[in-house]
């Protein structure tokens, strides 16, 4: 399968990806990144040379990719799903301690 991520840090899913597909390749874009029909253009084509049907992406990406399905047509499509994981509370109130000191003070008048 060919890889697809649009994310910041793809070594996780890489790692998750190699247990579930035999991966051929791996197309990768930062973060958020808008697919479009010139990038699954490109994917067809290796896909094609490469001698391989199936897609591989998250879950988060499938989103993104569905406004394609038209150019994704013939092509398997597998998701890799996402889990969250909920951290201590305690992490959680200092992560948005930190945070909410870098935001300007609500008290200020805007001008």
């Amino acid at each position: 399968a060919l890889l697809i991520t649009g994310i910041a840090r793809p070594a996780r899913v890489i790692e998750s990806a190699q247990h579930h597909a035999s991966l051929a390749g791996h197309a990768f874009y930062a973060d958020h990144h808008a697919f479009t029909a010139d990038d699954i253009g490109r994917w067809k084509t290796w896909m094609t040379k490469a001698g391989i049907r199936s897609l591989l992406t998250t879950e988060k990406d499938a989103v993104r990719l569905s406004a394609h399905r038209d150019l994704l047509a013939g092509i398997h499509v597998w998701v890799l799903p996402l889990h969250v994981v909920w951290h201590p509370e305690s992490a959680c109130q200092a992560f948005l301690e930190s945070w909410t000191q870098t935001l300007p003070s609500q008290s200020k008048p805007l001008t």
